[in-house]
Order: C-alpha cells, then sequence, then structure tokens
C-alpha cells in the first residue's frame, strides 16, 4: 500500500500510519478507527514540495473484519443474494447501487 501511495504522490518520502480509536463497539475486539498516512515532500504542480496527509475513517475488528454494530444486515444480505427490493439505484441503467447503512463507514478525507 505504501509503494501504491509513494506512486500516486510521485515522492520517494516514507509513509507513516497514524491510527487512533474514534470509539469501541460492543463487539469484543472492534473499534471506530482513525487512520491517517502522512508522507512528506510531496511535489505540488507548482514545483513546490509540500507534507500531505489523507484521513480516512474504518470500523474493523482484530480478526480483520468489520463489526456487526452499525450495518444493515437485511440490506447486505439482499445485495448478496442479488435481489434489489429496498436499494435505491444511484444512476440509470447502472448496476451501482446504495445499500442504506445505520452507520457511515470508510469516509475519505484529506488534508494538507
Amino acid at each position: 500500500m505504501a509503494e501504491f501511495f509513494k506512486g500516486q504522490t510521485r515522492s520517494p518520502a516514507p509513509v507513516r500510519v497514524q491510527v487512533r480509536t474514534l470509539r469501541k463497539f460492543a463487539e469484543a475486539g472492534c473499534a471506530r478507527l482513525e487512520a491517517t498516512l502522512i508522507q512528506d515532500d510531496v511535489p505540488t504542480k507548482d514545483g513546490k514540495r509540500i507534507p500531505l496527509a489523507v484521513r480516512y475513517e474504518l470500523n474493523l475488528c482484530r480478526d480483520g473484519q468489520p463489526p456487526s454494530e452499525g450495518i444493515d444486515l437485511d440490506a447486505a444480505s439482499r445485495v448478496l443474494s442479488g435481489e434489489s427490493p429496498g436499494l435505491q439505484q444511484t444512476d440509470r441503467g447502472s448496476q451501482r447501487y446504495r445499500v442504506p447503512l445505520k452507520e457511515r463507514t470508510g469516509v475519505a478525507k484529506s488534508h494538507r
């Protein structure tokens, strides 16, 4: 992942990751995490070199799976089974759908 990040930023500087727990779920070993990827010496279009940080949040358990808390399991099972009732189509003719979730997951934000 670090090599991919370096390729995108065009900087050979090391990529650091800072992770902090935002809240713990009732499910043992599961939490809402904030992860920040940080890289110094990233070139800009005008030739400057700046530090770059990309921050995102995710729900994760120690076993690498997402916690069941906060997920609409009925909607998820409909998607996995190929059913579409209750789903909202995002654009006409597209196969992409939004699944109603009780909590947002994996929101990406970038900060300079």
